[in-house]
């Protein structure tokens, strides 16, 4: 799915690509929040091609990637 991350979130630099794969608001707009909501509601067929991207965006992020750097990092040691 696409995603909708406060900007205030630590992931958003890694994670999100606006427009792409989703969008981030400031959690203290509510019309910012509304309006990009609405984005979602109104480019229904917009959701896979957008979930598609998050898929790609995470994919270095996979648990198994993510565990094999961290032994590499740890053996380097």
């Amino acid at each position: 799915l696409p995603v909708f991350v406060s900007e205030h979130s630590c992931c958003v630099v890694d994670l999100v690509r606006t427009g792409q794969n989703g969008f981030t608001f400031d959690p203290h707009q509510k019309q910012d929040m509304v309006v990009k909501m609405r984005y979602f509601v109104e480019n229904a067929t917009a959701l896979s091609r957008m979930g598609e991207a998050s898929r790609q965006i995470v994919a270095p992020f996979e648990p198994g990637k993510v565990a094999h750097e961290m032994l590499r990092g740890i053996k380097n040691l």
